[in-house]
């Protein structure tokens, strides 16, 4: 059975592919190549399309063409700018062949368009980075622990806080790091959370890195997979020892306050 003309394939594929020569200009372009970068066959024709196009590569285009040489498939991610001057990145599979009746050597390479996916990954990057600027710019410290309620794998908010590593705070090594009256009552309280698969959240005195108890509210949520399968669990430390501190000295002040009111009532009577 007769194999199918390369023509035939650029013509059938849904990948744009783009073949060229050895000087780099561009000897076939089919429709897909023309959907995504917005330049027709007869106006890509002849052009060199690194320059048509303002190819970025992640290596020297000799490295490049070292490998191709080579009778290797060169793989990597271009940035190309299109006809309406939007900038793609395109994942790239590129090898040498040898087409026609003069055996020249040509580069045959198939691009996908993966911009979206770049930039919804670059997006997510740059929310997480946002995301720990925060929580490193207040008093929050978060933490993750397994389906089954164990502290594992890196904690890096655990031991910003606490100074432990990840063999001391692993399981439940953390609670080591609580104070000794609050310890009992924080550990069977996230065991409950745990099983019944609730909301986490109480207060807790957290020995720092410093050798000092600070106060802490805590809350923890389960997350879930789409199909109900119990991910993992999240949990935040936020410090309120300041808050708990003004309680204190509030409460001092009213009791001196009516301390001060009950001694002037009494002497007004006496009086």
């Amino acid at each position: 059975m007769p194999m199918p003309s390369n023509t035939l394939i650029l013509r059938l594929s849904r990948d744009a592919v783009i073949v060229r020569a050895a000087d780099g200009r561009i000897t076939a372009w089919n429709a897909a190549a023309e959907t995504l970068y917005g330049y027709s066959a007869a106006e890509a024709q002849g052009r060199v399309l690194d320059d048509l196009l303002h190819t970025h590569w992640p290596v020297s285009y000799s490295d490049a063409e070292a490998v191709l040489s080579l009778g290797l498939v060169w793989t990597g991610e271009l940035q190309r700018t299109t006809r309406g001057g939007e900038v793609v990145v395109v994942d790239s599979r590129q090898a040498e062949d040898r087409l026609g009746a003069d055996g020249a050597a040509v580069i045959v390479e198939v691009n996908w368009d993966v911009s979206a996916a770049r930039a919804a990954q670059t997006a997510l990057q740059r929310s997480e980075e946002r995301y720990r600027a925060l929580i490193e710019a207040t008093d929050q410290y978060v933490w993750t622990n397994s389906p089954e309620g164990y502290m594992t794998g890196d904690q890096p908010g655990w031991s910003r806080l606490t100074g432990q590593t990840s063999e001391q705070y692993h399981g439940y090594g953390w609670a080591q790091h609580l104070h000794p009256e609050d310890q009992e009552a924080a550990v069977l309280t996230w065991q409950e959370s745990v099983r019944t698969r609730s909301v986490y959240e109480m207060e807790q005195r957290v020995l720092g890195h410093d050798g000092t108890y600070r106060s802490f509210l805590v809350r923890a949520v389960p997350l879930l997979d789409e199909d109900g399968t119990l991910r993992e669990w999240v949990g935040l430390h936020t410090d309120v020892s300041e808050l708990k501190h003004a309680e204190q000295a509030l409460k001092a002040w009213s009791a001196e306050l009516e301390q001060q009111v009950a001694a002037q009532t009494h002497d007004l009577r006496a009086a």
